[in-house]
């Protein structure tokens, strides 16, 4: 920033229009570099699919959580505590095992 004798205000820099136009051509170069680097880029092909669920999995599984009694949450809690991982993830992972599919959510 400059600052001009007669009214001591600071005066941006970006009114210098070499300044402007220096960073038009940064930001101009910046861009093309970025669209080379995409276009070198290859796309990897993903040897592992993830698991197919079914579209409301989630609310699959809370209206399961829901059916749990007490004690059985208090079971399940127990052994993701000791299997190491949240207790979601551990009654996530056992309906997912369940052989019942439980009710259709379409």
């Amino acid at each position: 920033m400059a600052f001009k004798r007669e009214n001591d205000y600071p005066v941006k820099d970006s009114n210098n229009k070499f300044k402007r136009n220096n960073e038009i051509a940064k930001s101009v170069k910046e861009a093309e570099t970025k669209n080379i680097r995409e276009e070198k880029a290859e796309v990897r092909p993903t040897t592992v699919l993830p698991k197919q669920r079914s579209r409301n999995f989630r609310a699959k599984k809370q209206y399961m959580m829901l059916n749990f009694y007490p004690e059985e949450k208090r079971k399940l809690k127990r052994l993701a505590n000791m299997n190491g991982v949240s207790a979601s993830q551990y009654i996530e992972n056992f309906l997912a095992k369940q052989d019942d599919p439980g009710p259709e959510w379409d």
